[in-house]
């Protein structure tokens, strides 16, 4: 098997949030030594182990229980684990006891979490991730399979042929590495500010220098995820990271969540989340050199220039993509509300979460930092794009405007917008430290 397949299997078994690496499997020239074992996984499992046996010309077979004497050792062992009916303790102890007879045989358990859904999927895949971690096993957490990041779109061979299944079936494999380039996922991390798992994917260029590389963060829309900009991008975004040399690190800021903290929503405090654990984080786990921008489209272009004006010195360029700019000009919203309470009681919290707004307001800090707002003249978003972009006139604060003619609130958009603000933050990044 080809040394890029074979690091594609083995991060599609060993990968994955709060995972530990699967251990070194048998190989015999191109072939897998073993047989993969489905234990109780049902369909999804099945689906599951149709995309490793395409990967890996596996032979899969179902089997009763862990502890059937045909398994064997350099085996891989597909083994559900369902939603407890007992307490954690008692499913511990089973599981547990499961994986060591499978480790008994030689063989190498992989835990599948059963779907959880509604209020309690947080906490399931909390609890797995946590039984997997005491287990030292790997772990395929059918609740949280949206923390993870796309396959890559390889066209051809075995490998080709898994990517396509993966995606036809939705499922979203997190991929340590792959090839000569690296996607790496960062961050399972439970969040305190936000009370809840809080998912970032990477991407990190090859041959990255011992002084390491700056980090350019993209923010989604609202709406979306984490996710959006791999899904939508994720050649693109391998090929940008590697032409710039910049990490490129996608967070989540949940479908509605503005990048700010919520006075009225305890678990809704993205903008701690970011600054104070995730930034943090990807410092401490990413081979970072210290310097950082922000970029984002939509809901995500508001929080870019928001946090930047909410944090001096903590990114070195902001840029917008059909930004959200003025949330003050949607008062009617229900989402913002919830965060911020209704705009006729509380406009000072709306006015002081504002891009636009504190842009304005801050005029000496807005004219340290480089600013990129680019919007479609179909926009919806663009009457209150060009008012700003007329108001930092007035005010002489340096900025980049961009306005495509005829473009709408769209991907087909943003998509030709992201290699030009990747290679402007980069310009940012990359300059030499001012005397």
């Amino acid at each position: 098997m080809p040394t890029a397949t074979r690091r594609h299997v083995l991060s599609l078994l060993g990968a994955g949030v709060g995972m530990m690496a699967l251990p070194a499997l048998s190989w015999a020239g191109d072939s897998w030594r073993g047989t993969l074992w489905i234990v109780g996984a049902g369909a999804f499992g099945e689906d599951v182990a149709r995309a490793m046996v395409l990967v890996a010309n596996l032979q899969a077979r179902p089997v009763a229980s862990a502890s059937d004497a045909t398994i064997a050792g350099g085996d891989v062992v597909l083994l559900q684990v369902s939603a407890p009916t007992g307490t954690p303790a008692q499913l511990a102890t089973e599981i547990g006891n499961r994986v060591a007879s499978i480790r008994e045989r030689g063989a190498h358990p992989v835990l599948l979490g059963a779907r959880v859904d509604g209020a309690a999927a947080e906490a399931w895949s909390i609890a797995l991730t946590a039984l997997a971690d005491e287990l030292g096993a790997p772990l395929i957490d059918r609740s949280a399979l949206h923390l993870a990041v796309d396959a890559p779109r390889a066209t051809a061979g075995p490998l080709g042929e898994a990517s396509a299944v993966v995606r036809r079936l939705g499922l979203y494999f997190p991929l340590r590495e792959y090839g000569a380039r690296s996607v790496r996922m960062p961050v399972g991390l439970h969040s305190s500010a936000c009370a809840k798992t809080m998912p970032a994917v990477a991407y990190v260029p090859d041959d990255v220098p011992k002084g390491g590389l700056p980090v350019l963060y993209l923010l989604h829309g609202a709406w979306g995820a984490f996710s959006d900009w791999s899904l939508a991008a994720h050649e693109r975004l391998l090929d940008l990271a590697a032409r710039h040399r910049v990490i490129l690190v996608c967070p989540h800021g949940e479908p509605f969540g503005w990048y700010l903290d919520s006075p009225q929503v305890a678990e809704s405090q993205i903008r701690t989340h970011l600054i104070d654990e995730l930034v943090p984080h990807v410092d401490k786990t990413l081979p970072t050199n210290g310097r950082r921008s922000v970029g984002g489209l939509s809901m995500g272009g508001h929080g870019a220039v928001l946090l930047s004006l909410q944090h001096p010195g903590t990114f070195r360029s902001a840029s917008s993509m059909s930004g959200a700019i003025d949330i003050t000009h949607v008062p009617k919203s229900k989402q913002i509300t919830r965060l911020l309470g209704p705009f006729s009681s509380n406009e000072a919290a709306w006015v002081a979460h504002s891009a636009a707004r504190q842009l304005a307001a801050k005029v000496d800090l807005a004219r340290t930092l480089p600013l990129r707002l680019t919007c479609g003249t179909a926009d919806i978003w663009y009457q209150t794009n060009l008012e700003l972009h007329e108001r930092l006139q007035r005010l002489s604060v340096p900025h980049v405007w961009d306005a495509t003619e005829g473009a709408g609130h769209t991907w087909a958009y943003w998509l030709a917008q992201l290699p030009e603000h990747v290679a402007w933050h980069a310009g940012h990044l990359h300059a030499p430290e001012a005397p």
